[in-house]
């Protein structure tokens, strides 16, 4: 099995670059998982080790050599030594782990005395972000003190390496100097409230108003949009709360084609208010549903783990739609249903909606699909297959329902 555990780090200062070692303790057991390089020249490397794993709800995990772990479909294996490979360098790994910070600043002044002020004045602790300032003190000799100003005056947002080549000036100096009282400010809002001659508060609003979060200028700058405006993400958006879309899932959030997701949010849209307008018919087509609920009594399926019933309420299909991302109310699959043009199943696992299944009334089975999330990659997988073809097996040769 997999342990949660202690860790420690060790660093070692080369001519180039400082690398920290990170090692996992578990009662008597200790081994390297992660390598973090960081060179002069302000890149950096970072491996880990494939033993190291990342649990949703325990955090980083350790499976040390020798154990025994059971492996997803593989069944017990004993853990062997796992490989180093690089990932990706804008990836924070946050492990809790025991470092002399103070040994570290001491080593750092060591090969630039110079800096021995600026690495005093540094508040955080951890040594990655001392480095970083390190780094930019190192690529902007000529600014350390500009650095060290802004560090004393709670500017440690504005110390980046393109604000220090680019944005900094007397105009912005003196904006700051006049509003001590806010600290990190966004050198964006700086800017406008120069330029316009405004409050921080009143710029800050409007660049807030444009970029609520730091993804999404790049996000839309990405899309291939015949007009480039934010306007359209905001329509996009409102559509998606006025759907109940959980709009901090990044599926929601930055969709791979935000053309076709506003469109097709937008048709959810239209195909609400096309019910809301169709009270009458959705009344007929729920009395129709509910006379499937004898049947769906008689033939279910449920073996401790998957339950496979025909639905017979509406409210039932909306939200398998909305969880699977599926277009069950958009392409009106809920009607052909009600007036059996078509048969619907649905398959849980426990309560987790897995899976929708359409048949014809011979058992066919016309589709079979998971999670519309990834197209790509939704189909049913071989486990769920037999689970429906033994449901199918318990059903008459002609289904009529």
């Amino acid at each position: 099995m997999a342990h949660k555990c202690d860790y420690e780090v060790v660093v070692d200062f080369n001519e180039d670059n400082i690398t920290a070692w990170y090692y996992a303790k578990y009662k008597d057991k200790k081994i390297d998982v992660y390598e973090h390089v960081m060179y002069l020249d302000g890149t950096e490397e970072k491996y880990i080790r494939d033993n190291l794993r990342k649990n949703p709800m325990g955090g980083y995990l350790v499976a040390f050599p020798g154990e025994k772990e059971t492996m997803p479909y593989y069944g017990e294996k004993i853990v062997k030594l796992g490989d180093f490979y690089q990932f990706d360098s804008k990836y924070i790994i946050n492990l809790s782990y025991q470092f002399d910070i103070e040994s570290f600043r001491n080593k750092l002044i060591e090969l630039e005395p110079y800096f021995k002020y600026l690495i005093r004045k540094i508040k955080s602790n951890r040594y990655e972000v001392i480095f970083e300032y390190f780094v930019l003190a190192w690529k902007h000799k000529d600014k350390v003190s500009v650095i060290e100003w802004l560090i004393e005056n709670n500017q440690e947002s504005l110390v980046t390496d393109n604000n220090l080549k680019y944005n900094l000036n007397n105009n912005i100096f003196h904006f700051i100097n006049d509003n001590k009282d806010i600290k990190n400010m966004d050198i964006r809002a700086i800017k406008l409230a120069v330029k316009e001659n405004v409050s921080y508060k009143a710029a800050k609003r409007a660049v807030d108003y444009f970029y609520s979060d730091i993804h999404l200028e790049e996000y839309l700058n990405n899309q291939v949009l015949k007009r480039n405006d934010i306007s359209y993400y905001k329509d996009y958006k409102k559509m998606c709360i006025q759907l109940k879309k959980d709009f901090n899932d990044p599926y929601w959030r930055y969709p791979k084609d935000l053309i076709k997701a506003h469109n097709k949010v937008m048709a959810e849209i239209n195909a609400i208010k096309k019910l809301a307008k169709e009270q009458d018919t959705i009344k007929k087509i729920q009395k129709d549903l509910s006379k499937k609920k004898n049947i769906s009594k008689k033939y279910n399926y449920n073996d401790g783990t998957y339950i496979v019933y025909f639905p017979y309420d509406l409210e039932d299909i909306k939200e398998q739609a909305d969880v699977l991302n599926q277009c069950l109310i958009t392409a009106e699959y809920y009607k052909k249903y009600a007036e059996k043009k078509t048969i619907l199943i649905f398959v849980k696992k426990e309560s987790e909606r897995i899976a929708t299944c359409e048949i014809s009334s011979t058992k066919n089975i016309r589709q079979f699909y998971m999670n519309e999330e990834d197209h790509n990659n939704c189909k049913a997988t071989p486990e769920l297959e037999k689970i429906m073809y033994r449901f199918l097996d318990t059903l008459p040769n002609t289904v009529r329902i």
